[in-house]
């Protein structure tokens, strides 16, 4: 029974959709919804409305399509079962109008109709990934594209010769999702891979200089300590996310915008105490510091738009700048300051 079954390709019934050019395993018809084939062939629509919870079927099935488990006094009744098609009670077979599927092994009875354009497995459904991939119309297989990396926020410490120093940090995130098909095209009535994807992307950098002393100047009971230094720091973001496809029959294309900005501060200063010392005795002679500090910021944003020969930046405006400082000094127990 089995053996001629493998070989056994069954003629088309009247009430077959009609054959497609690519793909044949019909893995969930729009056209072949359960409830249109259940109001079809049964007249279960005034049903829906009285069946009760403890009636009603319910099915869960394994990877390839095996059931698992089935509950509701409805459930033996009902032959339209795993991805919607109707199932043989006898030999347990979902029947895809085109050929026999056999859930308990995972694969076709028979070879698949288009030969080898079907892929190098001609009894495999779906490429045997089930668990990713799907064949709505039989006429395309898709699986997931799902990918994400991220560098968190680093930091590292350049040696310059002395009194420079030099500090460089950043951080990148990436991440990317959509589908990749193998699609037959109703045009052409070929097979073309297609996708669609989705991108987003942000990153920053971070770069600080700087140049500090130490000063201490003594001459005999008179003597001079302090500091004077100055640093900046600068930084860039970047982040932005886009479309992009290649649909059946097309060319690769796509689109996104997204925000650069970047911002800068610096500071500095100097700080000076003068001290007499007699004896045992010191003296605080005179203090003085001033210190410096100001940043700004700038920031715009872009569109671009891609194809098959590459990316074109459509629009990269929309500024917005702002920029302060700040000046202080201080001497003899007194400070100025003052805002730019």
């Amino acid at each position: 029974m089995v053996a001629l079954l493998e070989e056994y390709n069954p003629s088309l019934a009247k009430t077959d959709p009609p054959a497609k050019k690519c793909s044949t395993e019909n893995f969930c018809d729009s056209d072949n919804r359960v409830e249109k084939l259940l109001s079809q062939a049964q007249d279960l629509r005034p049903m829906k409305v009285v069946l009760s919870y403890e009636t009603a079927s319910g099915h869960s099935y394994g990877p390839f399509g095996e059931l698992v488990s089935q509950t509701g006094s409805y459930s033996t009744t009902n032959t339209y079962k795993f991805s919607t098609k109707p199932q043989d009670a006898e030999t347990g077979y979902y029947y895809y109008g085109f050929r026999y599927y056999d859930s308990s092994n995972g694969r076709w009875l028979n070879r698949d109709p288009i030969t080898e354009r079907g892929g190098f497995n001609l009894y495999a459904i779906v490429g045997n990934e089930t668990l990713h991939a799907v064949d709505m119309l039989g006429l395309k297989t898709c699986q997931s594209i799902s990918f994400s990396a991220s560098i968190p926020a680093t930091k590292g410490k350049i040696r310059l010769a002395r009194p420079f120093y030099l500090k460089v940090g950043g951080s990148l995130s990436i991440q990317v999702s959509g589908e990749k098909c193998t699609e037959c095209c109703p045009d052409s009535g070929k097979e073309e891979e297609t996708w669609n994807v989705k991108a987003t992307v942000s990153g920053a950098v971070t770069v600080t200089g700087g140049v500090g002393e130490d000063i201490d100047v003594s001459y005999g009971n008179f003597s001079i300590t302090g500091f004077a230094g100055a640093q900046a720091t600068g930084s860039l973001t970047a982040s932005g996310s886009g479309s992009f496809e290649r649909p059946c029959g097309g060319s690769a294309g796509g689109s996104g915008s997204g925000t650069v900005s970047g911002g800068f501060n610096i500071k500095g200063g100097a700080s000076l105490e003068a001290k007499v010392k007699k004896g045992r005795w010191e003296f605080d002679f005179a203090k003085t510091s001033a210190t410096i500090s100001g940043g700004g910021s700038v920031s715009a944003d872009y569109q671009f738009t891609c194809n098959s020969s590459g990316c074109t930046l459509d629009k990269f405006g929309d500024y917005s700048a702002k920029a302060s400082a700040t000046a202080e000094a201080c001497a003899l127990g007194y400070c100025i300051s003052h805002t730019f």
